[in-house]
C-alpha cells in the first residue's frame, strides 16, 4: 500500500470528527489487530458520507499511519487499489451527533507487527467524484487523534504450539 497524500480541508472539523478505538490495549504477535473506526457527525445538520463498504472498490476512503516506539513510520504492504466513483447505494445519511463505525483489522493493511508499542493515527477522506451525488455528499479530509496499541511477544508455550499448528 503506498502512502497516497491527501489534501486536508479545514472546515472538516467542525462537520465531522474522526475516532480510533482499539478493540484492546494489547495483543499477542500473531492476534489480529483491530481498530474501530467512528465517524461522527458534530455539525447542527445531517451528512452524507461514503459508508466504506470495500465489495464495490471503495475500500480506501480511509488510511492508517502507523509508528514504532522510535518514531519510525510503518509502511503499508502491497498497492493501493483506486477506487471507483461511488453511487448512491453507498451513501449513507449520519445524522448530528451520531457515529458511523466500523472495524478495520490492521492486516488488510499491513504485514504483521512485530511486538513493540505503535501508535496509530486514522485519516477519512472523500472527494466528489460523481456529479449525480456531489451535492448530497460530504468532501475533505478527517484526521483522528493517535492511540496506541502493544504488540506483544507469544510465550514459549504458546509459540511452540502455534508452530505445530502451521506444521499440520
Amino acid at each position: 500500500l503506498a502512502w497516497l497524500v491527501l489534501p486536508a480541508v479545514s472546515s472538516a472539523e467542525e462537520v465531522l470528527k474522526l475516532l480510533l478505538k482499539p478493540a484492546k490495549k494489547q495483543y499477542t504477535v500473531f492476534e489480529p489487530v483491530q481498530i474501530k473506526f467512528m465517524i461522527k457527525n458534530v455539525s447542527d445538520q445531517p451528512v452524507n458520507i461514503n459508508n466504506l463498504s470495500w465489495p464495490n472498490g471503495s475500500r480506501w476512503l480511509y488510511a492508517l499511519k502507523i509508528y514504532d516506539d522510535q518514531g519510525n513510520r510503518i509502511q503499508p504492504a502491497g498497492q493501493y487499489v483506486f477506487r471507483k466513483q461511488p453511487v448512491a447505494e453507498e451513501i449513507i445519511m449520519v445524522n448530528p451527533g451520531e457515529v458511523f463505525d466500523h472495524f478495520l483489522a490492521i492486516e488488510e493493511m499491513y504485514n504483521r507487527l512485530t511486538p513493540g508499542t505503535y501508535t496509530i493515527i486514522g485519516l477519512y477522506h472523500n472527494s466528489k467524484y460523481n456529479r449525480e451525488i456531489d451535492s448530497q455528499l460530504w468532501s475533505g479530509e478527517i484526521v483522528s487523534k493517535p492511540v496506541k496499541v502493544e504488540i506483544e511477544p507469544l510465550a514459549a508455550e504458546a509459540l511452540d504450539l502455534y508452530i505445530s499448528h502451521l506444521r499440520q
